[in-house]
């Protein structure tokens, strides 16, 4: 099991995106639009995982969707942690193990190309705030190469909670992920950008 993304919610995509490039010298590249969710996206590639900005793309289907009222209400008082998706070894069982639908999501690159995944738990993410759980079939989201900036890699993410809980949910050890208590979510994250190791997080 490894940690595949985390979650930044924006008020503004493209704000945030150069505000990093800015600051930090992260790259990020445009990822598409989640028409069934009234979100977008741009992608900022972090070693074997990256981090996702995401933002609303229709706020008309946002205001309908879980997924989209919690970008929108994360990010009203600026960015902020959404949440973190982990790649199990077995996708299908996972989502057995703890009673979960597998559900199939794409979306578009700016380039017409297509990227295809399996997912579950989404909506106990943002309900509860626990990671869910995705599987790429085939290219995977991290492997994008942007114009600007240079290499970075996620050192650490500390997310919060009851430690049993998390445990039992995620059954097992994801390396870089160290569950702590207090409030639920993530806590804490540390990446190591070209301009030197930061911690990300609200604004």
């Amino acid at each position: 099991m490894r940690l595949d993304h985390l979650i930044l919610a924006c008020a503004d995509v493209d704000a945030a995106a150069a505000r990093l490039l800015a600051e930090h010298g992260l790259g990020s590249v445009v990822g598409g639009e989640h028409p069934a969710w009234g979100t977008r996206n741009r992608i900022i590639p972090a070693g074997s995982a990256y981090v996702e900005l995401m933002g609303v793309g229709d706020r008309a289907v946002a205001e309908t969707t879980p997924l989209g009222r919690r970008v929108l209400e994360a990010s009203a008082d600026g960015d902020a942690w959404l949440g973190l998706a982990v790649e199990p070894d077995d996708l299908e069982a996972t989502a057995a193990r703890l009673g979960l639908p597998v559900s199939t999501g794409s979306r578009t690159r700016p380039d017409g190309s297509t990227l295809s995944w399996r997912s579950a738990g989404m909506e106990e993410m943002a309900a509860r705030q626990v990671p869910f759980f995705l599987a790429w079939d085939g290219v995977r989201g991290a492997d994008v190469h942007p114009d600007e900036g240079g290499p970075a890699e996620v050192v650490e993410v500390e997310l919060g909670g009851d430690s049993d809980e998390l445990g039992a949910w995620l059954g097992g050890d994801v390396p870089g992920l160290t569950l702590v208590g207090g409030a639920r979510g993530v806590r804490r994250v540390e990446l190591r950008a070209p301009r030197g190791t930061f911690e990300l997080g609200r604004t």
